[in-house]
């Protein structure tokens, strides 16, 4: 199976069996060159969202302030600095999310969880500092009534967190259309 810009592509091997991994097609004949329609959902990105409420160490559920791109089966992480952890859904409701297994920390309100692999996490915050170097002028130094006493230098080069960022990145790279 091939997803293209504007089509699936289905190759069937024979008429014997309408499954292509774990997509079945039911109902109906399909014949050479027949056409197949069907609806689907396209969700572009990663799950992200935030606690709406705190959640303490062993409960089962959370709850977030939105849900979409998340589904029962699939796993993401709670980034809450030390108390990092990888967490399964079980089933959601609403914005509830039930886990497969209990919390090991507890979490404030705010707390924001995705399914961004940490690379790309880390990969982007490479590019925030690289930015906030190239900046160019340094920041200013201001007194305790505001007012600037003086220009700090930049002395630091953004060449070598780019590079990190590049190197997190280049496994999500893809070139053209099909892999």
């Amino acid at each position: 199976m091939a997803i293209d810009r504007d089509q699936f592509i289905l190759t069937a091997p024979s008429t014997l069996g309408l499954y292509f991994g774990s997509l079945g097609i039911a109902g109906g004949r399909w014949g050479y060159q027949t056409n197949m329609w069907c609806q689907y959902t396209y969700i572009n990105g990663w799950y992200n969202s935030f606690l709406t409420a705190s959640a303490t160490a062993g409960a089962t559920t959370i709850t977030v302030n939105d849900t979409t791109g998340l589904y029962a089966g699939m796993n993401f992480s709670i980034w809450d600095g030390m108390n990092d952890e990888y967490v399964g859904v079980a089933s959601i409701t609403g914005k509830v999310i039930t886990l497969k297994s209990p919390l090991l920390y507890n979490h404030g309100l705010g707390v924001n969880t995705s399914t961004l692999p940490a690379a790309v996490k880390q990969a982007v915050i490479h590019l925030v500092v690289a930015l906030v170097k190239e900046r160019g002028q340094g920041g200013l130094v201001i007194n305790e009534i505001g007012e600037p006493t003086s220009v700090s230098g930049r002395t630091e080069s953004s060449t070598h967190d780019m590079m990190l960022a590049y190197d997190l990145l280049e496994p999500f790279k893809v070139i053209g259309g099909r892999q």
